[in-house]
């Protein structure tokens, strides 16, 4: 994943309101650009169309 498809990604996390907390959308936006997971579960589930259920203890990324 690159930077440009992080970003993308980490913008769906942004506040609605001009001075929401911004802290999901930098976290997101750092998580998917440094944690290893994120492009082998990218890669594994590129082309399907099967429902994800994510049990992580974060903001459900996935």
């Amino acid at each position: 994943m690159n930077a440009a498809q992080a970003r993308a990604i980490a913008r769906a996390f942004l506040p609605e309101r001009r001075l929401g907390n911004r802290y999901d959308y930098y976290y997101a936006r750092s998580k998917l650009r440094t944690d290893p997971l994120y492009p082998g579960a990218l890669a594994a589930l590129r082309g399907t169309g099967a429902p994800v259920l994510d049990l992580g203890c974060g903001l459900g990324l996935l």
